[in-house]
Formats: C-alpha cells, structure tokens, sequence
C-alpha cells in the first residue's frame, strides 16, 4: 500500500533547511491557521533542536518581549495575514533595544504577490531579510489519508465563486504526482473538479520536458469529487467510532481534546496522549500509531463495545498468566519483551473505554435518537412530512441551530431543492427561533445551493432513481459484521463512495445516465502519459491503487467505508484519500455561516 508517511519526512528535511538558513536563535510566529497541521509534520523538539528558542501566535500588536537573533513569520499567503506581521515588525523596530533582530517569512505554501504588495503599502517590505516559500501542502493525517487542512475550498469556490482555491490545490495535486508518479486515468464529477483538472493539465503542459514525470507511477486512477457531487452524506449523523467522536467533540489535525477529569483515574499516561491539566483538557493523538484505534475507528459504534471487552479480557487473561509460577525461564524472558506492548495496550484500552463512555451518554440521549431517527427516515423516503414537525420541536427546545440547519438541508439535498413554501417557512422558523443574526448564514446556504427552493420540486425526485441504481440505503444491517458500507450511517451508504466503486467496477461509462442525475456539474475521464509506459508499479500483484480526492472536504465516515472496501477479501482496489479538510455536518456549515454581527465587524 502507499504509504503518506514520506511525504512527513520530504516536509521536515525542507523545514529544517530553512531553519538552519537562519543563523542564530529564532523565535517562530504562527498563522494559526497553521499550528495544527504543522504539529502533524514537527514537534517542539524538532525546533528546539534548530534553535528555536519560543513559539508565538500571530496577532495584532507587538510581539511578547524576547531575545532573539531572528523573528521568523510562519503564514500561508495572506492579505490580512500581512497586516499583522506589520504591526509586529513596526513594533520591534520601535522598542530597538541595541540587539540586531532579522525579520524573515516563511510562506506556506507560496508567496504571493498581492501579499508583498500589501508590505509594500505598510511600509515594512525592505524590513525582511528573507521572503521564502516552504512547499508543503500536504499534511499527512494517517498513513492512507493526506489533507490540505483548507477548511474554506466549499466556500470559496461554491459560495465567493474564487477559483483561486482550485489553482493552488492543482499545484499541490501535481506534487503529490511528482512525488507517486501520475496516474494512467482520472475520473472526475463537479464543476469543482473539471476546474481543477484543467489548471492541473495547464500547468503540467507548462513543466519543461518530462521532469514531473520521473516518479514510478505508484498510482492507478484518480477519482476527483465536487463536494457538491453528494451534499446528502454531510449532513447525516455519522455512526462510526471515529465518526462519532469528530460529531461531539471535534478531531482536528488528527488529536481531540476531552474532559481531563474523565481521564483522571489513569494512573499512567498513554505514550499517544498528553494532559494539559488533569482537571481541565486531555489531547489525544487518533491515528494508526495506536494498533487499538486502528482496530476500532471504522467500526460501527454497535460493535465498538464488544471489541473493547473481548479486547479486555485478552489482556487481563495475559497479565495473569504471567504470574505463573511454574513458567520455565525462557517463558519468563518471553512474558517481560511483551511486557511493554502490553502495558500500552492496556492503558489504549482503558482511555478508549473512557471515550466510548462518552460516546454513549451522547448517543443514548432523546434529542441525538430523534435527530437520528428523522435522518434516516429522510433518506428512506418515509414520513418527510414530519420534517416540519420536528424542525418546529427543536427549534422549540433551542436545540444547537446547527442540529436544525443539517435536518433542513438535508433534505433539500434529496429532494434537489424545496418547494418556495417549504423554505420560506424554514427561514421564518430558525430567524424567529435563533435570531435575525442568521439571515446572512441563511443567504450564504442559499447561494451555495445547500438550502434553496426549486419551483420544478416534485414528488418523484431523482434520489428515487440514485437510491435504487446505486443501492444508497439497506434494511438489516449487520452493524457487527457489516458486508456493505451502509454499516457506517447504519442505512445508508454514501453516495460519493458508491460512485468510486462503480469507477472500479463497472466504470462510470456504465452509470452514465446516473451520473448525469447528479446535478453538480459534468463528469469527465481522462487519461495522462508518464515516462514510465513499460513499467509497472509496485503494488500487490492483482490490486491497484486508487487515489480519491474530496474537493471541499470528506467524513471520516467515507474513509472508513473506503477502508472497508479495501479490506475485503476480494478486494482489487486499495483506496488512498486527499481531502482539503476532514467535515462533519457542523463544521462544514460552520465554514458557510456567518451572522450579521460578523458581516458588521468585518466592515
């Protein structure tokens, strides 16, 4: 399988050769925008062993007093970004202080013009020492799944109509080809999508000779999705464990942070964990490194359970055999070199029965199975009438405006729209249950076509048509054992994975009158030469690779279910994700939403 974990280490090497060109002590000043991905390529002690002396968040103002021999700015190519290096810079230079301080930026992943202008205007460009570009785009989440961490792409594109966002992305899309090798065909739906392939085929005809081509391909296909190819997944409640532990308490850069106090039994800390206060916030690390996550962040939260007893058990039953005091020596030695994995596992068992604790407060509340229940009733085509009724119920019980935005949108993304009646008395209900704050939010959604009327909506809406061809939704799952990715909403499978499969098997010229129901824009497939004709990559004899790329983000429900499609026992494919963000329902419409109080300060 390819492994993302290179693309670490390409990141690291050029971090540290920027870092060893500044000379001296540093002091580094984040984006924050930034610390957390960053945190995914380097730990402090990386920078420490560079001579970064301290770490500051980029603000207005002045910078905390310190002594250093260089200020370097850590920014992805900003704007407004630069009008607080500026006010930084100016207030070094008033406080002087007799030490010699150089200022440099660090722009990630490229400087820009506009950015230098904007310097230039505030008077501090010929201030910098070194304007320098740190190339990483990418930044690894697990060992199968990089992102852009650009939570904005939806927005920008969908709702700003800027397609500056997709000619960034098409640069960075093109290193990571450079770095695996170009696929033989790409797939592609959306607007978004088509956009994007076409700055990645400019640029590519562009490069001299065949110097982006030098990489054994390492990848088959690349399938492109437009978010706006499936907007129904997004707002479904995930059911996964990692799904579910993103719906409450929000993964960000691959570590959640939960009530310290829950934790405060522990009487060891786990090696993937670290506790700002006992009392306060506990942040834990959620990847592949932790062999028991692996093991249950793509179940169904239903099988979650058991695993962690069956999980328990094992490890109680190994502790008390190594009491036996009849074990020969070598079974002794034996028992103390799994000594120390057993301990981890042990304390990983403890810390996710914790979480799962958690979990299942949430879940077994009546307002997360009545919102779960009205899900699934939607995408089953059942009682859509009672949408109105439990939207007015939670709206009644202020329930979090964003629990009753997902249900509204929800189902305007199956029915393609809502009738003008329907959505106007939505709009009356959340602005006179939450307040005229909203109204922009409600225009924003309206514009993106997430909460919009469609005159021409009739009963037989082409989700009928999508949910019986592409076998969207089962009866029965088996939430234990699951033979299908419905297993990961329970009912429903997502829609932007049921098209990736059909790009394996049949392809997508087979399921040309589906895709065409899909409005998102066209669909395309393509096909790319490398210098590589005559050779083949290195993958498993019989499986090829695929490479699926989200535009404007993915759940980590779709990746669990491309995960199990992977991992089954006639699998051809092995799935690899590139995302500009990880989503779930409140998040993405969080990145859509602003209220009126925010238009005005912006101002």
């Amino acid at each position: 399988m390819v492994q993302f974990s290179c693309m670490r280490d390409l990141a690291r090497r050029e971090l540290s050769e920027y870092l060893n060109k500044y000379v001296g002590t540093k002091v580094l000043v984040w984006d924050e925008g930034l610390t957390g991905p960053m945190d995914l390529i380097a730990k402090f002690k990386f920078f420490q062993e560079r001579h970064v002396i301290k770490m500051f968040p980029l603000k207005d103002g002045r910078l905390p007093k310190v002594s250093t021999e260089n200020i370097v700015f850590v920014t992805r190519p900003i704007p407004a970004q630069m009008d607080k290096i500026a006010d930084n810079v100016k207030g070094e230079e008033i406080s002087g202080g007799g030490v010699r301080v150089d200022f440099h930026i660090l722009f990630v992943p490229n400087k820009s013009l506009l950015c230098e202008k904007r310097l230039e205007d505030r008077g501090v460009l010929g201030s910098f020492a070194f304007l320098d570009e740190l190339s990483i785009s990418w930044f690894p989440l697990d060992s199968d799944v990089v992102s852009l961490e650009r939570p904005n792409i939806f927005a920008d594109f969908h709702l700003k109509n800027d397609p500056t966002c997709l000619y960034e992305m098409a640069r960075a899309m093109l290193a990571l080809q450079a770095t695996y090798g170009f696929a033989s065909t790409v797939y592609g739906k959306g607007d978004a999508a088509k956009k994007l392939f076409e700055y990645m085929s400019g640029m590519k005809k562009e490069m001299a000779g065949d110097e982006a081509n030098n990489a054994l391909p390492q990848l088959d296909t690349i399938v492109i999705l437009d978010r706006k190819v499936d907007m129904i997944t997004p707002f479904l409640t995930q059911l996964t464990y990692e799904g579910l532990i993103d719906e409450f308490f929000n993964i960000k850069n691959s570590s959640v942070k939960l009530p310290g106090e829950r934790f405060a039994q522990d009487q060891t800390e786990p090696t993937n964990s670290s506790t700002d206060n006992i009392n306060t916030v506990k942040q834990i690390v959620l990847n592949s490194k932790d062999e028991l996550y692996t093991e249950l962040r793509d179940k169904n939260f239903n099988a979650v359970g058991t695993t962690l007893s069956r999980k328990a058990k094992a490890i109680s039953n190994a502790f008390e055999e190594g009491k036996d005091t009849k074990k020969t020596v070598q079974e002794f030695k034996q028992f103390v070199d799994k000594l120390p994995h057993m301990q981890i596992l042990k304390q990983s068992i403890t810390t996710h029965t914790t979480i799962a604790e958690m979990i299942k407060e949430k879940t077994d509340s009546s307002s997360f199975l009545e919102a779960l229940q009205i899900e699934q009733e939607l995408v089953n085509n059942q009682k859509i009438h009672q949408t109105l009724d439990y939207l007015e119920d939670a709206a009644c019980q202020e329930v979090d405006i964003l629990r009753v935005l997902r249900v509204a949108c929800l189902q305007c993304a199956l029915s393609q729209g809502l009738r003008p009646k329907t959505l106007e008395h939505y709009r009356k209900l959340i602005l006179q249950a939450y307040g005229h704050v909203h109204l922009t939010s409600l225009i924003n959604l309206e514009k993106s076509k997430l909460l919009y009327h469609n005159p021409s909506t009739s009963a037989s809406s082409p989700y009928s048509i999508l949910r019986k061809r592409l076998n969207l939704t089962q009866d029965d799952v088996n939430e234990q054992n699951p033979s299908d990715i419905t297993y990961v909403h329970s009912v429903f499978a997502p829609m932007s994975i049921r098209l990736v499969q059909n790009c394996a098997k049949p392809g997508w010229r087979a399921i040309r009158d589906i895709l065409d129901l899909i409005p998102a824009g066209p669909s395309f497939e393509e096909h790319q030469q490398n210098s590589h004709k005559n050779k083949k990559n290195n993958s498993s004899e019989g499986m090829k690779r695929t490479l699926v790329v989200f535009i404007g983000g993915c759940t980590f429900a779709e990746i669990a279910a491309l995960r199990f499609l992977s991992q089954q026992e006639d699998a051809t494919t092995e799935y690899m994700v590139a995302t500009t963000s990880i989503i779930n329902g409140n998040s993405f419409l969080d990145s859509l939403m602003t209220t009126m109080h925010d238009s005005l300060a912006s101002f």
